[in-house]
């Protein structure tokens, strides 16, 4: 399931990453309240996704100590932490990403497919 939100969002997860750190400074993006929802034909996952400056995941998840070695080793302007969070509540995991374009550009394409719709 995470393989799977990492692969279908990574636009979205770039950009959001990128903003922010804008806003922010260094973070994770977080996947929250992550639970499966079966549907008459089809599988789907029921997610909010927002972003956490390193303080802000500090306080909340002390006990994410992945998180928070991530979130000291990361390259913000290329790389991304990514945690996913339990409907409860509870931390699950992280995964520190880097993607073939930057961040940056992530953002840049994701204004552009909103100016399109």
């Amino acid at each position: 399931m995470y393989q799977e939100i990492l692969l279908s969002k990574a636009l979205t997860l770039g950009a959001l990453a990128w903003r922010g750190y804008q806003l922010k400074g260094p973070g994770a993006v977080v996947v929250y309240g992550l639970k499966e929802r079966k549907t008459s034909s089809e599988e789907s996952i029921d997610a909010q996704i927002i972003y956490l400056s390193k303080q802000e995941a500090i306080q909340n998840y002390p006990e994410a100590i992945r998180l928070c070695e991530l979130l000291d080793e990361y390259e913000p302007n290329n790389e991304m932490v990514v945690s996913f969070i339990h409907t409860e509540d509870r931390w699950i995991d992280s995964y520190q990403l880097t993607l073939e374009i930057p961040l940056i550009k992530c953002f840049i394409l994701e204004q552009e497919q909103l100016l399109s719709v």
